[in-house]
């Protein structure tokens, strides 16, 4: 009798679970569907975070203007979930999808890093390339402010003092003065704090004045190309408080140091905080920054893109563009130290052999004798 009032009690509680469950189920189900209804969950179950709205207008508030890091962190998000967002909201809008992916050229970078890693210790490759690097920055850096000495007359002003014809004298005296900035400011190539006193320093000696910041307006380009006007003077000190605040900083990955360095470099352009000289300070404070983030100094071609990718990030606010420039020239760079250390170790070999047949051949006469 008594095991029969078990049985009947335990089927009870069975049925009593098993309506509750369903009805568990069933305000999960519709739960859900009032969820998808107001568009708060997507196809797969999983909750979503941000309306595109939502994220457009972060994205244009703070997103464009810091990196996917940063970004993320901001929005208390993972890198993978931004990522997410990206290509489900931005995917077909032009305004706010980058020109270039440089996924591939990150991962170039950091395995050529890596091949190169044991030759920058050795001082017999890393002198002749900041030698190297010196003039061409000199003269490319000055080429791209317009200045028409060639690399090899660069190198024959700054070495012998020697000046040809068909330029003038505020060429060659830009070239004097940059080649001394750069020797002061950045030589040795090393790791050092980027400061006000610092830029103020090199910006004084490249235009030969007292490096304070400007106290009038200016404006970027001319009627061929956009005209950009710079931030009012009197916001100048302010802006480059922040912008120093930004300068100095060490990537964890070549992908998180190119995309800032580049950004920076657009911010102190677009800052324009001096009368003239702002391009050429601009690229010795990212130079100092790729030294700061164990990355080789760069030079930019005259003939590239580089200035494009300035009208690029005006129209759209996109930074792949400059942050291309700037991997490529970081390529280049190591592509002359791995030419040096290929050079190395063939002068060593060739020694070794020149060696070897003098020995042999004493051995020779000894024997003969």
């Amino acid at each position: 009798m008594m095991d029969m009032i078990n049985n009947l009690l335990l089927e009870v509680f069975a049925a009593c679970a098993e309506f509750e469950m369903e009805k568990r189920e069933k305000r999960q189900r519709e739960g859900y569907e009032a969820l998808k209804a107001r568009g708060e969950w997507d196809k797969l179950g999983r909750p979503v975070k941000m309306t595109q709205e939502e994220f457009l207008n972060k994205w244009d508030q703070k997103g464009k203007n810091v990196t996917d890091k940063e970004f993320a962190e901001s929005l208390n998000i993972s890198k993978g979930t931004l990522q997410s967002y990206k290509k489900k909201y931005l995917k077909g809008k032009n305004e706010y999808m980058a020109l270039i992916d440089n996924e591939k050229l990150y991962e170039n970078i950091e395995k050529k890093l890596e091949l190169i890693k044991a030759a920058k210790e050795q001082p017999v490759i890393m002198k002749p390339f900041i030698k190297d690097f010196a003039y061409r920055f000199c003269w490319s850096s000055n080429a791209l402010e317009g200045n028409t000495l060639s690399l090899d007359e660069t190198i024959c002003l700054i070495d012998y003092d020697e000046v040809r014809s068909g330029h003038t004298y505020t060429e060659y005296q830009e070239a004097k003065n940059l080649y001394k900035a750069i020797k002061k400011e950045m030589l040795p190539l090393q790791k050092r704090e980027i400061t006000e006193a610092w830029i103020k320093e090199a910006n004084g000696e490249i235009i030969e004045t007292d490096g304070n910041y400007r106290t009038g307006s200016v404006y970027i380009g001319n009627l061929v190309e956009a005209v950009y006007y710079s931030p009012n003077a009197d916001n100048v000190p302010e802006l480059m408080d922040t912008f120093l605040k930004s300068a100095n900083f060490e990537g964890t990955s070549v992908k998180e140091s190119l995309e800032k360095i580049a950004l920076t470099h657009i911010q102190f352009e677009r800052i324009h905080p001096f009368k003239d000289g702002n391009g050429r300070v601009g690229r010795m404070i990212l130079n100092q920054q790729l030294i700061n983030n164990g990355l080789l100094p760069v030079t930019f071609s005259a003939k590239g893109k580089y200035r494009q990718a300035f009208r690029i990030y005006d129209r759209n606010k996109d930074t792949s563009s400059i942050v291309h420039i700037i991997g490529k020239a970081q390529e280049e760079a190591i592509s002359r130290i791995t030419q040096l250390d290929i050079s190395l170790k063939k002068s060593l070999d060739i020694n070794k052999g020149e060696q070897f047949d003098r020995v042999k051949s004493l051995k020779v006469e000894n024997w003969a004798n």
